[in-house]
């Protein structure tokens, strides 16, 4: 096995096993994600987002909220989806990815938007890679933040491959006009899904690692 793939494994390893973490202080609180950012939310209105200031985490590199509305495009299992951004500089946040939540508060998939849907700065994939090789690891951080940043550092993989897909989709979509036009077609919406079979993607990483030990 090449050193990158150790190196690769190691951290898979390591984010699994905090995202594990994460999942039982949650199951020990009979909470999820989506709860803690809905907070004592009386009622859920279409677009509301939680919490209002957003959620900051990772040393505040990060920042998310949840919100439901009507989709079609939606996943039928849907209760509504975290939208993800990150720090571009002087406070300038850029979407990077979104990610669909179930009824019971358990991940379905990743998804990109066009930069309409969230306003904001464009985030350039080539920045990806070394934003999650800056990993931050801090149990004081919220509970949910933890659990989103370790989604994050897990599925780094398939989150870049998302972004390229993502591009690519705005090459596609933007012919000779440019991307700057295309970044505001309302008729360009979903740009690029990556499904999510937490168990399986925490069962290999963890196995794998013990077979190794």
């Amino acid at each position: 096995m090449s050193l990158r793939n150790v190196q690769k494994d190691a951290h898979a390893y390591h984010w699994s096993l905090r995202l594990l973490s994460c999942l039982g202080e949650m199951a020990a609180g009979e909470t999820n994600a989506a709860l803690l950012a809905l907070g004592n939310a009386e009622s859920i209105a279409n677009g509301t987002r939680f919490p209002d200031q957003g959620l900051l985490f990772a040393n505040e590199r990060w920042r998310a909220f949840y919100h439901c509305h009507a989709d079609e495009a939606a996943h039928p299992d849907e209760h509504g989806h975290f939208h993800i951004f990150t720090d571009v500089g002087d406070r300038q946040w850029a979407h990077v990815a979104a990610l669909a939540i179930d009824g019971y508060g358990q991940p379905l998939h990743w998804f990109t938007v066009n930069r309409w849907v969230t306003g904001g700065a464009w985030f350039e994939t080539a920045r990806f890679r070394a934003l999650a090789s800056e990993a931050f690891d801090d149990d004081k951080e919220a509970l949910a933040g933890r659990w989103l940043y370790a989604m994050l550092m897990l599925y780094q993989a398939d989150l870049l491959d998302l972004l390229n897909r993502r591009d690519a989709r705005i090459r596609e979509c933007c012919g000779s006009a440019g991307s700057e036009s295309t970044f505001d077609r309302r008729d360009i919406h979903l740009l690029s899904k990556c499904d999510v079979d937490l168990e399986t993607k925490l069962g290999m990483h963890v196995c794998v690692q013990s077979r190794c030990s």
